[in-house]
């Protein structure tokens, strides 16, 4: 038995190696030490707390919250909160882990790692905006460029407003390639036009040169790193209509039999996309990739949504309307009021022939859904078929922001002039001038092709007053 001046230079000593043990990132050893300290005093609070942090460092969360739960009997209060939390979190207990935090006080709740605990949790929870938020309210305390990248994560899920308003008052700079990466996904993710499908190829081609120097001076594989940016790069073409390129290139990724899960499932689900009616073999091939169920739990539901939205439109290629409806289940459980669990439904339900029944679920979920381009196109393209210009019109007419889609446009004026009706020609060009007049974000040699368009149309339906005020537009700004 060890003498009390034992204890008290043991001690010390194994304290002295448990500082060393963290240093050192070796946490096993750190265990073993700390097991040591406790068996000489049961209740050291140095060591117990030091044990909270090894079992956290070597993944057993569920040892370290009954220590946590144990420690806070001993003080009469919750002791550890963050890192009850963070184990919570690691646990998928995002809802708990979020009102684990809740207790803190406010100063607590305002440091950086408790905001970077909450952004991620928020990440988790696919609330995307809020993890941005307080990712950005992180890097007001203390910038990095992992915390900056994590923000670009999260814009890469946001709407296009909110990405040009953190970005504006946060800017991401591209020093390394997780940086550049999620910038490339923000831009192609939130606003793909061409400006920014510019900018995403720019930032991952500078992404994949910076993988490149830091692969040189490691030993991991080069290949297997570059893939997530190759299959980005793959999506940019593929957004840009060069559709054979991206083909190639995600045929490249397939070949390189990625180590990720995730990174096929992607590149075989474009694919299948991309392969439309085209090579049949090769897409059921791919199907059962994209299948992968470990694979599929990686995915956020929006993502999982869309792989099997892919699926029951290749069900509904191959005419296998049972296997549809299957996948169909599948979807509605994810998503059940999505625009795209809506469109599969109608699809499945005209290819039975119940053409009307078709039609009325398109107008019932437009009613909770008016801003829904898709729905309205799909519901005009049966009405179409069906040979039935005057219904056709009156859901193209109810387009939300109708203007800015030049498409739509077009077919409605088509079927305005089809049917004589040229004043209601003229007032929709007349709203689609004023429109794309004001647009700044848009070159003067896309307008001028619209304008240009319009003035004609007029000229041929005997406006020439109006006609000649386009082109007087048009002249002004060729002089600027």
């Amino acid at each position: 038995m060890a003498s009390k001046g034992q204890v008290e230079v043991n001690i010390p000593l194994l304290f002295s190696q448990l500082q060393l043990a963290g240093e050192d990132g070796d946490y096993d050893w750190g265990l073993e030490l700390v097991d040591k300290i406790l068996k000489i005093a049961l209740d050291d609070q140095d060591a117990l707390m030091c044990k909270v942090i090894c079992l956290i460092q070597v993944t057993e969360y569920k040892d370290a919250l009954k220590l946590i739960e144990r420690l806070s009997k001993q003080a009469g209060k919750q002791v550890c909160l963050y890192e009850k939390a963070y184990c919570q979190y690691k646990q998928e207990k995002y809802e708990m882990s979020l009102r684990t935090l809740e207790k803190l006080t406010e100063e607590e709740k305002s440091s950086t790692r408790v905001l970077d605990l909450i952004a991620q949790i928020y990440y988790r929870c696919e609330k995307y905006q809020l993890s941005a938020e307080t990712f950005q309210k992180g890097r007001s305390n203390e910038d990095s460029q992992e915390r900056a990248a994590n923000m670009a994560a999260a814009l890469s899920y946001c709407d296009s407003t909110t990405v040009n308003s953190i970005l504006l008052q946060s800017p991401v700079s591209q020093d390394t390639m997780e940086q550049c990466f999620n910038l490339a996904t923000t831009y192609l993710n939130s606003n793909a036009n061409e400006e920014n499908l510019q900018k995403a190829q720019a930032l991952l081609e500078k992404s994949e040169e910076l993988c490149k120097v830091a692969l040189a001076e490691s030993d991991e594989d080069s290949e297997q790193e570059l893939i997530p940016i190759r299959i980005q790069q793959a999506y940019t073409l593929q957004y840009r209509g060069q559709l054979d390129k991206a083909m190639s290139l995600y045929a490249t990724v397939l070949k390189q039999k990625p180590s990720n899960s995730v990174h096929v499932i992607t590149a075989a689900n474009n694919i299948i996309v991309l392969n439309r009616d085209k090579d049949v073999f090769d897409s059921k091939k791919k199907v059962k990739l994209v299948a992968n169920e470990a694979g599929l739990k990686k995915l956020n539901s929006q993502q999982q949504g869309v792989v099997l939205f892919n699926r029951c439109l290749f069900a509904l290629q191959m005419n296998q309307l049972e296997q549809c409806r299957q996948l169909l289940i599948e979807l509605k459980s994810l998503s059940p009021n999505c625009e795209i669990t809506i469109l599969v439904e109608s699809a499945l339900i005209n290819r039975e022939k119940k053409v009307s029944e078709s039609s009325a679920l398109l107008e019932q979920h437009m009613k909770s859904n008016p801003s829904s381009v898709l729905l309205h196109l799909t519901l005009a393209q049966i009405y179409l078929s069906q040979g039935n210009l005057t219904k056709v019109r009156e859901v193209l007419e109810k387009v939300p922001d109708l203007v800015q889609y030049l498409g739509i446009v077009s077919v409605l004026i088509s079927l305005y002039t089809a049917m004589g009706d040229v004043d209601n020609s003229m007032t929709l060009l007349d709203s689609v001038f004023r429109w794309w007049k004001t647009r700044k974000d848009v070159s003067n040699s896309v307008k001028e092709k619209v304008f240009w368009v319009i003035a004609q149309y007029k000229l041929q339906h005997s406006r020439p007053q109006e006609a000649a005020d386009v082109f007087e537009h048009l002249y002004r700004q060729d002089k600027k």
